[in-house]
């Protein structure tokens, strides 16, 4: 079905949407059931043409067929049709498939726990993206994930720098690097390292969406918890945007990819602790369509991702995710494109 027959089945004329593409994604209208699973069209402009309409990897714990034979409790694969190609092995805990009070519409999720080092572990270097061997052109990182601490994630004693995600180019002594941490993130290129603590938008004992964008080719780095940017600040400048990321030229042969996810500290003041985590979305685009709580992007606090099955640029297939919205009407649409421009005000979904 091309994007004429998709306008054509949201009940439109081609030649009817008043949308001007130059401002970015616009959503004009919507078609289908809006339940958990159902197929709903969403039409309008601007939205950008993508090869393939999904992310490199989106996953959900439950969907991945090399852990058809695995068992709550059982150690993550991490064989040759796993997802991930490392996990957290000796030194920390090695995660395992879990499924107490997971998110809304899902079974299990990975799960660290136990060991001198308690919630201390992670997965690693995803195959979809290159594993250790990322492509040269692979500059640029959307990350998404939802996040579970059981208790504050800078709360050890003595408190040190606890890792949320790794994104590095290079799995040897040296490397471009971007490190997120519970109280502060660091990156090449940057002569100040960025503060702001994770507990401040994050919410201990919950589960929190994580996100973020590195972007080689710009030199930014973006984050943020639970919809809040997360706008770092210095002694020396103030609040600052993280504008002068730089990859090592040392490793031009190799581009990025996601060499931890969970939580790595390295420490024993953690033995009580347990990190939960999953719904892992790593896409070298942050095109990607949401539905979210409030009418407006930046008031949003609360958003599901939604998984497309075609893109088009007037066009987009979903099948729809309610995550832990107990019902999708009342809620908003929203499409972020290859630039990551977004409708600031939402499409609304009006129960039919």
């Amino acid at each position: 079905m091309d994007a004429g027959e998709r306008t054509r089945d949201a009940g439109l004329d081609a030649g009817s949407l008043d949308c001007d593409p130059t401002e970015g994604p616009q959503v004009v209208a919507v078609a289908g059931p809006l339940e958990h699973g159902a197929r709903l069209v969403v039409t309008g402009c601007g939205f950008g043409d993508r090869d393939a309409p999904g992310p490199r990897l989106y996953d959900r714990v439950d969907d991945q067929p090399a852990y058809a034979g695995a068992a709550v409790g059982d150690l993550v694969p991490v064989g040759d049709d796993a997802p991930w190609s490392r996990r957290s092995d000796n030194w920390a805990t090695t995660p395992r498939l879990a499924d107490d009070r997971p998110r809304g519409h899902r079974a299990r999720f990975y799960r660290v726990a136990g060991g001198g080092n308690g919630g201390d572990g992670y997965l690693g270097w995803p195959r979809a993206l290159g594993g250790t061997r990322p492509p040269p052109d692979q500059l640029r990182l959307y990350v998404s994930w939802w996040y579970r601490p059981s208790m504050d994630p800078g709360g050890g004693d003595p408190e040190g720098a606890n890792k949320f995600i790794r994104v590095w180019d290079n799995d040897g002594a040296e490397r471009t690097y971007v490190s997120w941490t519970h109280m502060h993130i660091g990156y090449s290129g940057g002569e100040r390292t960025g503060w702001r603590s994770w507990t401040r938008d994050g919410r201990i004992g919950e589960w929190n969406r994580m996100e973020i964008l590195v972007d080689a080719e710009a030199g930014t780095v973006r984050h943020y918890v639970n919809g809040v940017y997360q706008r770092v600040s210095h002694s020396a400048v103030g609040d600052f945007d993280i504008d002068d990321f730089e990859k090592d030229p040392a490793f031009a042969e190799l581009g990025l990819n996601v060499a931890v996810l969970g939580f790595d500290h390295g420490l024993t003041s953690y033995p009580d602790m347990v990190t939960d985590f999953g719904e892992i979305w790593a896409h070298t685009s942050p095109a990607r369509l949401e539905i979210g709580d409030a009418p407006t992007w930046s008031e949003t606090r609360h958003r599901e991702i939604q998984l497309p099955t075609s893109w088009e640029d007037g066009a987009i297939a979903v099948e729809l995710d309610e995550g832990t919205f107990d019902t999708l009407g009342g809620r908003y649409l929203y499409v972020v494109d290859d630039r990551g421009r977004v409708n600031e005000r939402g499409f609304p979904l009006e129960s039919r």
